[in-house]
């Protein structure tokens, strides 16, 4: 009986020591739950900070070509201009005579031009003055303006650039923001796995820690029955080595901690040596998913759906623009302004005259040794292919999301029994136990019940590892919050 006092005191201890030492140590524990981990990961880990600003530079890239729609106002100048040189003059009688000529010259021009997305030319118009200085052979001053100048550049039966260029930019934002958000989505499965992977280890670590005090328990009682000649020396061998045993699950156990909770801390870009305590996701998301709305709202939502949006896009303008080609081509401009010259400043702005130009350039594909056919048979075969290929990626798209939402509904089945099978194994072994302690079973059903308990723990965390992974692809595939029932595009921050 004084051995069963002895067992009974040393567990008293080691519990107490273990309950001083975690209430210390959770004085400066960070506790984190699952959604908890993944907020914090978007938010503040170094690879969400990445995608923020790529997502802002593509949204400047979007503000500067917006903002190379409107006027674009310029000053030129060549502010002071000299030359020397040996030049051909032209002499009043009509001849021509090489003299040394010295020239002082400047220019300056405010020139404003706006873009005509609606037609794809552009609009301009320019104000200047330039001065002449001749030294030699002759002195003299002349002064030259040019009061206003308007102009038009206005493509004709050609492909709208300016239109086609815009609409691509506008594409291509709204890709970059579904790309922020899904990234955050790929940033939420990561820490998801990291996260399963430091729970898994500190589970494997409080396990040995338990397992380490049960089998010091065991060996203990072992020593006395052994004393008193109750058990045989093999049986009390086999304790100790199972509490040898336990010693060293315990130490690799706590080296796999410490390497997945500082991979942890790593990503939520914590402090080294943060004390990090694990939560275990309580409950599941709740909701019934059905697979034809999953396939819906990534088709509407997804990064998937914006690439071939894209694709689509781009391979309708290339098509548009073979076959432009290939036909008439015009281009139109025309300028209208008034200018003036005179040896003085202020008389080169009296009485301006007027200046136009206007024309009209065309190009017109006469023959070519049917080059042109065979460019745009050439486009159509590729849009074609395109066109099969971007709608069997869209199967195959569709399929994935159909399977990963059967996996998920399989998943959480699989879950709920993993969880019955934990709290069955649990209770076995404390009912084993306590037998054991009796005498009323063997130390080999004991370990036996032991080995049950842990590998039916190991297989809870492993299937709710398994769920929530899955979860998270389903979320990543769809950018659609099943629980909330909203898109995660909604979200998109401005």
């Amino acid at each position: 009986m004084i051995h069963f006092k002895a067992v009974f005191y040393r567990c008293f201890c080691i519990t107490l020591f273990s309950s001083l030492m975690g209430g210390m140590w959770a004085q400066d524990t960070l506790f984190l739950d699952l959604q908890t981990a993944i907020r914090m990961a978007q938010e503040q880990s170094p690879n969400a900070k990445i995608l923020r600003y790529e997502y802002l530079a593509s949204k400047w890239d979007l503000a500067a070509f917006q903002a190379s729609l409107k006027p674009q106002i310029s000053l030129n100048a060549d502010l002071p201009g000299f030359s020397r040189s040996i030049n051909n003059i032209s002499q009043d009688d009509g001849s021509s005579l090489f003299r040394t000529q010295s020239l002082a010259f400047s220019s300056g021009s405010i020139f404003v031009r706006q873009e005509l997305p609606i037609t794809g030319g552009s609009i301009f118009m320019s104000s200047g003055v330039s001065s002449l200085w001749n030294f030699e052979p002759l002195e003299n001053q002349l002064w030259q303006t040019s009061l206003l100048v308007v102009g038009l550049n206005q493509p004709l039966f050609q492909l709208n650039e300016t239109q086609w260029n815009l609409r691509e930019e506008r594409m291509e934002f709204r890709r970059a923001q579904i790309n922020y958000i899904a990234s955050l989505e790929e940033v939420a499965q990561e820490l998801t796995r990291i996260f399963f992977d430091a729970l898994v280890a500190q589970k494997t670590k409080e396990g040995a820690q338990v397992n380490l005090i049960n089998n010091d328990t065991v060996f203990t009682l072992s020593k006395g029955r052994f004393e008193v000649g109750k058990i045989a020396e093999n049986e009390l061998l086999q304790s100790e080595l199972r509490y040898i045993s336990a010693q060293a699950d315990l130490e690799q156990a706590e080296l796999d901690y410490q390497q997945a909770i500082r991979e942890l801390r790593i990503l939520l870009n914590l402090p080294v040596g943060q004390p990090v305590a694990l939560g275990i996701p309580q409950g599941l998301p709740g909701t019934q998913i059905n697979a034809d709305f999953a396939i819906a709202q990534a088709n509407q939502f997804s990064l998937f759906s914006q690439n071939i949006g894209l694709r689509r896009f781009r391979g309708e303008r290339q098509l548009r623009e073979v076959q432009q080609s290939n036909r008439l081509r015009a281009d139109l401009q025309a300028t209208f302004g008034l200018n003036q010259s005179a040896d003085d400043f202020f008389d080169s702005y009296q009485d301006p005259v007027d200046r136009q130009t206007f024309s009209v350039g065309i190009n017109i594909p006469l023959f070519n040794w049917g080059r042109g056919r065979a460019n745009r048979e050439a486009a159509l075969a590729r849009q074609e292919s395109l066109r099969i290929s971007l709608d069997q990626e869209q199967r195959d798209f569709e399929n994935d999301i159909f399977f990963q939402v059967r996996s998920v509904q399989q998943l959480e089945k699989r879950l709920q029994i993993a969880a019955r099978g934990d709290t069955v194994a649990q209770r076995r072994y404390e009912i084993s136990k306590q037998r054991y302690l009796i005498g009323k079973i063997s130390i080999q059903d004991l370990f036996i019940a032991q080995q049950e308990k842990d590998g039916a723990q190991q297989n809870y965390i492993f299937s709710l590892r398994s769920f929530w992974n899955a979860w998270a692809e389903l979320r990543r595939l769809t950018l659609y919050d099943f629980e909330k029932q909203v898109s995660l595009t909604d979200e998109i921050i401005e």
